[in-house]
């Protein structure tokens, strides 16, 4: 800690350096708003600026190039306001790109070791996904594994996991064994948090994750929403009814949440008897059929605002208060009995349930215009279908060469689907917020999870999961 009485790093103040786009919601516009209402300052570096998300299938803008974010950073550093205490990085496009925001990660976290700090950052390895594959250049994949070493948490999907662990998770083994290798030498990475991997209904239930479960249902505040938002999109949510009168097993999305070991237990010396596995906790997500982008942008930003450990809630209010200091005093030996898991596991709970309303609340607000058989398609302001070749795009396919067909008829209506499908981030705001003053409280506000039994898990080892 520096010598003066106040920190070094502004506890208010956080960089997020990651995509922009001037209409929706993803990157900057998806993870600002929610941490300001949660009271951080935040500080923005664009690394693409975008007339909006690709999902509309037209884009315009340009890329951030290196020498630009250098040219940011520099002028921050000059002006001594490169003090944050949190940094969260999202997608970069290219290797040079990825290199400079690494090179300045690297100047932050040394600056603040100096002064007896440390700086949390929040590395979401935007690369990739199961069934698209990478959107990002190649030769970004092995400089995101030289920046793990300075995250303080990751939050890749299933695909950058396997493309960072270098293990592809098919079993319970696996999936260890790709933690295993994120916490372990030269990566040491304290906190992984998996966003989704789909896995069968019925492994979910062995797991006990089910959502029948009253151990991991889903919160009374999520389910009083669920009358607004039934349709054939949506599914297992409310007790998982829906996969159990099926004959064709549904998947469910399942995010998982990782601590390291405590000091002195690395994962490799450890066996499933000895307890110096990863502190890792599972949580069963409710199925929503359609595009919504920004998801991932969302998840990662609530992650790092809702995490709350000593070093950072020492320096979240003026230490000159009594009163703040006698409850910081009480919440750290909350967490010594609880551990560093435990703080993750509250983090990743609240974080899934603001994105879980926020996604809800977004589908909901299709239904009334998917309701409406009355409406030509041309006449309504979205389709909330993810079957871009719908009926009425089928017939201008082949009329495609006719010279009546307007060239950007098509484009224009996918557009529609796109706007109505952003996410209500504003909208939803009252809830981001209840879930700041659910911090605050004893109560178990957040999204359920069940801590995995990695010694039961391994002695199940023949269930393969895909």
């Amino acid at each position: 800690m520096s010598s003066s009485t106040s920190p070094f790093l502004d506890p208010n103040r956080l960089l997020s350096v990651q995509s922009h786009v001037v209409s929706g919601y993803v990157g900057n516009r998806a993870a600002t708003f929610p941490l300001q209402l949660l009271g951080y300052d935040v500080d923005v570096v664009n690394t693409v600026q975008f007339s909006n998300h690709t999902g509309y299938g037209h884009t315009n803008g340009h890329k951030t190039t290196p020498e630009q974010l250098d040219a940011v950073f520099k002028g921050l550093e000059t002006n001594g306001l490169c003090r944050w205490s949190r940094c969260l990085t999202g997608y970069i496009p290219g290797a040079p790109a990825l290199q400079a925001v690494g090179r300045e990660i690297e100047k932050l976290k040394r600056r603040a070791e100096a002064q007896g700090e440390d700086l949390l950052y929040l590395l979401d390895p935007v690369m990739g996904d199961i069934g698209k594959g990478l959107y990002v250049a190649a030769d970004v994949v092995p400089i995101y594994r030289q920046l793990l070493s300075l995250a303080s948490i990751i939050t890749p999907n299933q695909f950058e996991t396997e493309l960072l662990s270098e293990t592809k998770i098919t079993s319970p083994r696996t999936l260890l064994q790709a933690l295993q290798t994120l916490h372990s030498p030269p990566y040491n990475v304290e906190h992984v948090v998996i966003s989704s991997i789909p896995l069968p209904v019925s492994l979910v239930q062995k797991l006990g994750l089910d959502l029948t479960s009253s151990s991991s249902a889903a919160p009374g505040r999520y389910t009083s929403l669920l009358s607004q938002a039934r349709s054939s999109s949506y599914s297992q949510a409310e007790e998982g009814k829906e996969a159990k009168e099926t004959e064709d097993e549904d998947e469910v999305l399942v995010c998982f949440a990782s601590t390291r070991p405590k000091q002195g237990q690395s994962p490799e010396e450890g066996d499933i008897n000895t307890g110096a596995m990863p502190e890792t906790y599972g949580y069963a997500l409710p199925t929503i059929r359609g595009y919504y982008s920004g998801v991932g942008d969302l998840f990662s930003a609530l992650v790092l605002g809702h995490y709350k450990d000593r070093r950072s809630r020492s320096q979240l209010q003026d230490a000159a208060k009594e009163e703040k200091e006698e409850k910081e005093e009480k919440e750290e030996t909350e967490e010594k009995e609880g551990g560093s898991g435990r703080t993750l596991e509250r983090a990743v709970s609240l974080a899934l349930l603001g994105v879980q309303i926020v996604l809800l609340k977004t589908h909901s607000s299709t239904l009334p215009l998917n309701n409406d058989s009355n409406k030509n398609v041309e006449d309504l302001d979205c389709i909330p279908s993810d079957d871009e070749l719908d009926k009425e795009d089928k017939k201008e396919d082949s009329k495609e060469d006719a010279d009546d067909v307007e060239p950007l008829k098509r484009p224009a209506r996918r557009a529609r689907r796109m706007r109505v499908r952003e996410l209500r981030v504003v909208q939803e705001r009252r809830a981001l917020m209840d879930l700041a003053d659910d911090e605050n409280e004893d109560g178990d506000g957040g999204w359920k999870g069940k801590r995995l039994d990695w010694d039961a898990l391994i002695r199940e080892e023949e269930e393969v999961w895909r």
